[in-house]
């Protein structure tokens, strides 16, 4: 990590931030990394414009009101600061095809399994497919993220015939 760069992570569980705080410690990184108890729907313990950047991995779908959430990550994200949201979603109408089934079958079995695999909890992996489906598709996601105050700037699925996670990037307008 660049030497003058400091991380806030947050989290509303504590067994999760438990488990990050053992790995910050691990990397001897606890002068620059600060954990926080919290929810995106609710960063009043942070300024206007506090963070140049933001980063959410299959953290959005966990939101209690996304609508907020958003919002607020706007609110403290610096002008023109960045996000990268990592998230499985929904599928456009557009977008279905031939190959949905097998994303369907990518989602509900292979990612828990190869998360599975990894983590030694497949189990944890289970709630993908449900929570993914309840997500919203692409061009929703990118209409929730500009109601918000973002600007998007990308939105990749990062493997093929959009089969797994979207990657979006976006600034804040």
């Amino acid at each position: 990590m660049n030497d003058h760069v400091n991380v806030v992570g947050i989290d509303p569980s504590q067994k999760m931030l438990d488990i990050g705080k053992g790995k910050v410690m691990k990397k001897q990184m606890t002068e620059r990394v600060q954990l926080l108890i919290g929810k995106a729907e609710d960063l009043s313990q942070f300024k206007e414009g506090s963070f140049d950047h933001e980063i959410v991995s299959f953290g959005v779908r966990n939101f209690q009101d996304r609508e907020a959430g958003l919002k607020e990550m706007a609110r403290v994200l610096k002008k023109n600061g960045r996000v990268a949201i990592l998230e499985l979603t929904g599928t456009d109408e557009n977008e279905k095809g031939p190959l949905s089934p097998a994303r369907e079958f990518f989602i509900s079995t292979v990612m828990p399994f190869i998360g599975g695999l990894i983590s030694g909890k497949r189990e944890t992996y289970g709630y993908l497919h449900k929570s993914s489906a309840s997500f919203p598709a692409k061009n929703a996601f990118a209409d929730m993220l500009r109601a918000a105050g973002f600007k998007i700037i990308s939105q990749e699925h990062l493997t093929p015939f959009g089969l797994g996670p979207l990657l979006t990037v976006a600034e804040k307008a």
